[in-house]
């Protein structure tokens, strides 16, 4: 079994339908945007629970995220949907009873059947502050992000009445998107609109436009680990002092960029367990030894886990990206047809005579055309041929005036094609030398 890399971004998610009354759905994702967009109809996919005709628009009021595996989240998707039936939750803590439906068979048995609850917006929050108190999911480095100002409202007054609070390991925030103004061009039109895009669907930052879903803020981390930790490097781990052998495999480095600080991994995790403010037998966050930074354990572990399990992610990860080749500009010769006083003059600047304004474009694009072609026919030709040289001027003006007009080309005769003439070689006159 080939072993994957902890995943860039994997969340539970809470949607709320518009309208009078308002629906919940509870799922998980590794891309919370596209799957939005897939419960609207937006995109193919989604949710069959979700399609419903009747049902208006979603919108997402709240994740968890910082799952270890995409295992894991779904663990937990499945224990908030049957908050009434999932083992994580003993019975003298469940909030949500379970149902049962009684139906009658032909012959006049009866039997219960469990039935699916309804719960409300109170009860799914109240299960999601439950979860997150359970021995099963308490240990692990989740983060609560609220989309919805009216959502994150009812979760502290409620959170506040609740028996237990949860860790402060588990950080919960309200993440709203910041308003941004679209940029004008000097016209005055926005500048997504004249690049094919509507204005109105970029007008946030942050909240759940701002989410990344991919390893590339752990670019530069992953870029520092590569080159402190490549073979014949001096490192020593900065918790216990003894020297790093590399190639080295357990080994955690600190993400600052001006820090050279590198870690066992037992050695950091004892550090961050003693010196942590939770009693818990994992770590969660700590600081630096050298630097004093903050750093959190999820994101080392992650990055750790991408290093040694995740090479094609790596290689993808920095890889160059191409440079689109940019596409030559077409020099366009452009003849200006309109000359002092409205008259045509010849190379050596003679005025040849005054232009009608309707045959004037015609006339010059003719001569244009004809003088390389009338050279030609006069250097081959002798002057006993001024028959072929004038049809051969009148096909030239003619493809001229075609062109101008765009119809398509006509094939032409064989008549009006010129007729190549080989002038016979002086070397038959040379004499022949005994």
């Amino acid at each position: 079994m080939e072993l994957r890399p902890i995943p860039a971004f994997y969340c539970c998610y809470l949607l709320r339908s518009s309208g009078k009354n308002p629906s919940l759905y509870v799922g998980s994702t590794p891309n919370a945007r596209r799957r939005l967009a897939q419960h609207n109809g937006l995109l193919a996919g989604g949710a069959a629970q979700t399609a419903r005709r009747s049902l208006e628009s979603w919108e997402m009021t709240c994740i968890v995220k910082g799952f270890p595996s995409s295992i894991s989240a779904l663990q937990f998707e499945w224990a908030w949907q049957n908050s009434h039936l999932t083992r994580k939750i003993s019975d003298d803590q469940r909030i949500t009873m379970r149902k049962y439906n009684t139906k009658v068979s032909k012959s006049g048995r009866t039997r219960k059947c469990p039935a699916r609850p309804c719960p409300s917006l109170k009860e799914k929050l109240l299960n999601l502050h439950l979860l997150l108190r359970v021995p099963s999911f308490q240990g692990w480095p989740l983060e609560v992000s609220f989309f919805s100002a009216h959502v994150h409202r009812t979760w502290l007054r409620y959170a506040a009445n609740a028996e237990k609070q949860i860790r402060s390991s588990i950080r919960v925030h309200l993440d709203l998107g910041q308003p941004v103004e679209p940029e004008t061009a000097k016209d005055g039109v926005s500048k997504d609109r004249i690049n094919g895009r509507p204005s109105q669907d970029i007008t946030t930052t942050g909240g759940l436009q701002g989410l990344c879903f991919t390893y590339a803020p752990l670019k530069a981390h992953v870029e520092k680990s590569l080159f402190m930790l490549a073979e014949g490097e001096s490192v020593h781990c900065s918790v216990c002092r003894v020297r790093i052998e590399t190639p080295a495999v357990m080994v955690l480095v600190c993400p600052n960029p001006e820090c050279r600080d590198a870690f066992h991994m037992n050695c950091l995790a004892k550090q961050f367990v003693e010196l942590g403010s939770d009693v818990s037998l994992l770590p969660t966050y700590g600081r630096c030894p050298g630097c004093e930074a903050e750093l959190s354990w999820a994101r080392l572990v992650t990055e750790l886990s991408l290093r040694m399990r995740g090479n094609k992610e790596v290689t993808q990860l920095l890889k160059q990206p191409r440079k689109r080749k940019a596409k030559p500009e077409e020099n366009i010769d452009v003849i200006d047809l309109d000359g002092p006083d409205d008259a045509y003059y010849s190379d050596d600047g003679d005025k040849i005579g005054e232009l009608e304004n309707d045959a004037k474009a015609g006339l010059c694009l003719n001569a244009v055309l004809d003088e390389p072609l009338l050279n030609q026919a006069e250097h081959h030709l002798d002057t006993e041929d001024a028959d072929d040289v004038a049809s051969v001027t009148s096909t030239s003006s003619n493809k001229s005036q075609i062109a101008m007009t765009g119809h398509p080309r006509k094939p032409r005769s064989e008549s009006s094609r010129l007729e190549i003439v080989i002038e016979d070689s002086d070397w038959n006159a040379a004499e022949v030398l005994d």
